[in-house]
């Protein structure tokens, strides 16, 4: 009498098994690159994104950055500004950077997704790109369609089975701030879905209830000492350039934006406003963009509206994304 249930439980286990290596192989980036950080905010973060590349539909306008545009920049507040055009925010991570969004674009422009007009948002602590961070494309790389699988039957079933499946039944809060505000990936992969692509920065500015108490406190004076930041590029972010540059060629130049996300006000002075403005020069020629496609927003916005150094604040993100869709509309008649 044992056998046979022996026989039995060993035939479903390995159907089991059979059916979470078929999705496996549909989407092995799932167990062998996101899972294996389970739950580190920045592999959530472009993990989600891109597995909402695969999936997108036709938008007007695409959102492609850092995390200053992820957290910075309110698609839904955009979408009236903009003549009610769809919009969808893909930003990342500045590790990513322009050779990992290339590649993400390429992706989405090739599919059913493909955008009318592209927003590229860049935040300036990327243009002097580490060293470190050259794994991060070779990751989004590895996330998309075409990867192959390295592992054989069955541990990657049984990593499927324990990272996906019960990763998504069983809560596990994510990380500190994030965990506090959102819960777990599954709370925040919602709160991106509901946001078209975009989040919150919840390290701080969660204390102001309004807008409008939020905007009080940002015109009283901050009296801090604080050090200028940098628009200089270096090689390597020079070089990230190049991919992208052959992406938006592809794309079409005359339908790519470039914007440079603000820095806090206590961060800013007029020397930095003329950087800003040179480095905005540059990419936007390394990018074959023309000159005009660099959008003119605020470069410097109240350090009170800073969640941290590159983030804005639920309030200041706001505020921002009100002057980004003035400064687009008129360019995207």
């Amino acid at each position: 009498m044992l056998a046979p249930v022996v026989v039995l439980t060993g035939c479903m286990l390995l159907l089991l098994l059979g059916g979470a290596y078929g999705l496996y192989l549909r989407n092995p980036d799932l167990t062998e690159l996101v899972t294996r950080n389970n739950n580190a905010v920045d592999y959530v973060i472009v993990g989600r994104q891109l597995a909402r590349i695969r999936r997108s539909q036709p938008v007007s306008v695409a959102l492609f950055g850092d995390s200053s545009c992820l957290m910075g920049i309110e698609p839904a507040l955009l979408t009236p500004l903009l003549g009610g055009r769809s919009i969808e925010s893909y930003c990342m991570l500045g590790t990513v950077g322009p050779a990992g969004y290339a590649m993400a674009m390429q992706h989405l422009i090739d599919g059913p997704g493909r955008p009318q007009h592209i927003v590229l948002v860049l935040h300036p602590v990327q243009f002097q790109r580490h060293p470190l961070w050259a794994s991060w494309p070779r990751f989004v790389q590895n996330s998309l369609p075409g990867f192959k699988p390295r592992h054989r039957f069955p541990l990657p079933a049984l990593d499927y089975i324990r990272l996906d499946w019960l990763g998504t039944t069983l809560f596990e809060p994510l990380p500190g701030a994030y965990g506090r505000y959102y819960g777990g990936e599954r709370q925040f992969s919602a709160a991106l879905e509901r946001h078209h692509g975009s989040a919150i920065d919840p390290g701080g500015g969660l204390q102001q209830s309004s807008l409008r108490q939020a905007q009080q406190l940002a015109a009283r004076p901050l009296l801090l000492c604080s050090e200028s930041y940098s628009y200089a590029l270096n090689d390597a972010f020079r070089t990230a350039l190049g991919p992208l540059r052959t992406t938006v060629a592809r794309f079409g130049a005359q339908h790519v934006w470039l914007v440079i996300a603000p820095i806090p006000a206590v961060n800013g002075d007029p020397v930095n406003a003329a950087e800003r403005a040179a480095a905005g020069a540059e990419i936007a020629t390394l990018l074959g963009l023309s000159p005009d496609h660099f959008v003119t927003t605020p470069a410097f916005v109240s350090s009170q509206y800073f969640s941290s150094q590159t983030h804005l604040s639920r309030w200041g993100k706001q505020v921002f994304s009100v002057a980004l869709g003035t400064a687009l509309a008129p360019l995207l008649r």
